[in-house]
């Protein structure tokens, strides 16, 4: 029994430790993580987002990539996007924790439509993007249906970005 309270007490003199030197790091960071979650949260979980938000198809997006007067969008992580993105796209991967600002976006607005395009299954990234765009002051807001794979071997090869 003295082992067992002895195995107890350093279990929980580490744990005390650990949260100590977790809340020090927090203190010293400039953006400090905080103790409680802000309310109203700022970002809907993504169950609640809109499912039925505005789509296009590769069929009539292909045509729209060369024009320059559409802003296509990459939600995926900046790895993926730096292997294989499309001519002149931006990427913007999608973040739950620090949602897109109208400031973030500000310049956007010059383009007759933005484009989201991702590779996760039922364009989960680019929708969840997609409302985060809405909600920071984008109307004109479109998913790419069936993301980079529907537009297949009809693209040029990846690029960097030349949109400003």
């Amino acid at each position: 029994m003295g082992k067992l309270l002895g195995t107890l007490g350093q279990a929980a003199l580490i744990s005390v430790l650990a949260g100590g030197i977790g809340l020090l790091i927090n203190l010293t960071r400039t953006e400090a993580l905080p103790w409680v979650a802000p309310f109203p949260y700022r970002v809907d979980c993504p169950e609640k987002l809109d499912p039925g938000a505005p789509t296009i198809d590769a069929r009539h997006a292909l045509p729209l990539l060369r024009t320059g007067r559409y802003l296509w969008v990459d939600a995926r992580p900046s790895e993926d996007f730096a292997r294989d993105a499309l001519p002149g796209a931006r990427s913007l991967p999608l973040s739950i924790t620090t949602p897109v600002t109208a400031a973030d976006i500000s310049d956007w607005k010059r383009f007759d439509a933005v484009i989201v395009y991702c590779d996760s299954p039922g364009e989960g990234l680019a929708r969840l993007l997609a409302g985060q765009l809405r909600a920071a002051g984008l109307t004109r807001v479109k998913v790419l249906l069936g993301g980079l794979a529907a537009l297949g071997h009809q693209r040029e090869p990846a690029g960097k970005s030349d949109v400003k």
